[in-house]
């Protein structure tokens, strides 16, 4: 079947419309990566627009086999503790179309590795999760149990870190924190969206407060970078 004209117009333009979509994305992250390139260099941060060594080093959520590890600034916060932040993403195709989903991701080095811990939001999916024997501990504190799902590989250690003084905090001024998880030597949260330079102090100002609060000996100093 011969195609009019008038169809051969349409995927022309189809074609030409593609490119310049194509054309304006590379442009815009271009200028993204010279922005957040700069920014980093008059914070004395460090700035890699993707970093694959990443892939792997952290289980759970919001991580899924493939994803991409974008716009990475490390450094050392304020008061001196190791950092990188991150957007993480990654496209989940299907028949019919393909879904993008981007994170950003702030991890905050720890004093000593501990076991895993992680809290998110107690919600329809966590309920429909513990229904089917999903783990959630509760600690006796009933607006942060209303609150929070709590998952951990140590059920004794969580209770020593979340203590009432912690819960009331997490339930007032961290609530927004949430989602987080503590894993290995590292405290991690994420949120959907991309990395913004807005966010990141008072972020990373968040789970610093978080780390004194939970434990005397997870305030100190820590070593090591994430380079």
């Amino acid at each position: 079947m011969e195609l009019s004209w008038f169809g051969i117009l349409v995927i022309v333009g189809m074609v030409g419309l593609a490119v310049v979509m194509v054309v304006v994305a590379q442009a815009q992250r271009r200028q993204r990566i010279e922005r957040l390139s700069a920014w980093a260099l008059a914070n004395d941060l460090t700035y890699t627009a993707s970093d694959p060594s990443l892939r792997n080093r952290w289980p759970g959520l919001p991580f899924v086999r493939g994803g991409q590890y974008i716009d990475v600034i490390s450094g050392r916060t304020r008061n001196y503790r190791p950092f990188c932040a991150f957007r993480y993403h990654y496209t989940v195709d299907s028949a019919e179309s393909s879904q993008s989903y981007d994170f950003a991701v702030f991890v905050l080095r720890l004093p000593m590795p501990v076991p895993t811990m992680q809290l998110t939001k107690e919600g329809i999916g966590a309920k429909v999760a513990k229904a089917f024997g999903g783990q959630d501990i509760r600690i006796g504190i009933e607006p942060f149990d209303r609150t929070y799902r709590i998952q951990s590989t140590s059920e004794p250690f969580t209770r020593a870190l979340l203590t009432p003084t912690v819960a009331n905090w997490l339930t007032g001024p961290g609530l927004n924190l949430m989602p987080w998880r503590l894993i290995g030597n590292d405290l991690l949260c994420w949120r959907p969206g991309l990395l913004e330079v807005t966010m990141l102090w008072p972020q990373l100002e968040m789970m610093e407060t978080l780390i004194g609060l939970m434990a005397p000996q997870m305030g100190g100093p820590a070593s090591g970078e994430y380079r």
